[in-house]
């Protein structure tokens, strides 16, 4: 009989409940319900489109990874092949090769190196790399021959070396930059105008920091002549050697 009016009891005010509710309270919460799921919807557009360029980052960083990978064995290589000309005189020196993205102390002791260039570069343009070749010593490998520039693996006092040809041409002259991070050290001008050929040395010890790239270039005004190469002879040639580290 309890159960009875318990059940009796909650019947009734259930229906109070359902009574006080007026048609305008319900038409409200359900527009109330709308407007919620509106923004649910919305949320989860952005979510969804913030999603998709996760996915497209993703990709284009696996795609990046992937080049990387068929790159390494690349450069790998090239140092192999920069060892096999590299003489050692006396006892074997121990190196360690100096990685563009390493930010931990090179421990090379001994840096040298010594190219050459082994072909003619026609018509040059305006402050063009000249890029030597043949790598005759690169001990501590710090001259790239993929652009021509030496990078210092460390600081110390240097004793760089430049030699420029110009062949005998009526109309040749060859004028050349030795720079530093983009500035001029000093200049070539070789003349072989006279029909005669030429040749420019210069040899000179200077201060580098860690990191410091040093690279030959043709001097503003003077493109569209040709530099001379050979297989040969040692025409142009570009080396330097670490005197001492500081």
């Amino acid at each position: 009989m309890s159960k009875f009016l318990q059940l009796v009891f909650t019947l009734v005010i259930t229906c109070s409940v359902v009574k006080s509710l007026s048609k305008d309270n319900i038409l409200q919460r359900f527009a109330f319900m709308e407007e919620d799921i509106a923004k649910l919807k919305t949320e989860v557009n952005l979510l969804n489109a913030s999603n998709a360029k996760l996915k497209e980052d993703n990709q284009r960083l696996h795609s990046e990874l992937t080049k990387l990978q068929k790159y390494e064995p690349t450069y790998e290589d090239l140092h192999r092949n920069m060892d096999k000309n590299t003489n050692y005189a006396g006892s074997k020196m121990e190196t360690k090769r100096l990685l563009l993205s390493s930010d931990s102390s090179p421990t090379t002791d001994h840096v040298a190196f010594c190219t050459t260039l082994t072909h003619t570069i026609p018509n040059m343009g305006t402050h063009q790399t000249i890029e030597y070749d043949k790598v005759i010593t690169n001990v501590g490998h710090g001259y790239d021959t993929r652009h021509g520039h030496f990078t210092s693996p460390k600081k110390g006092i240097y004793l760089l070396s430049v030699t420029a040809h110009a062949n005998g041409d009526a109309t040749q002259k060859i004028a050349l930059d030795l720079v530093v991070n983009g500035n001029i050290i000093f200049q070539l001008v070789p003349d072989g105008s006279g029909g005669n050929e030429s040749h420019m040395s210069q040899v000179f010890p200077i201060l580098l920091e860690q990191g410091d790239m040093v690279w030959v270039r043709t001097k503003t005004g003077w493109d569209g002549k040709y530099l001379y190469g050979s297989t040969t002879w040692t025409m142009n040639s570009f080396s330097g050697v670490l005197l001492s580290a500081l």
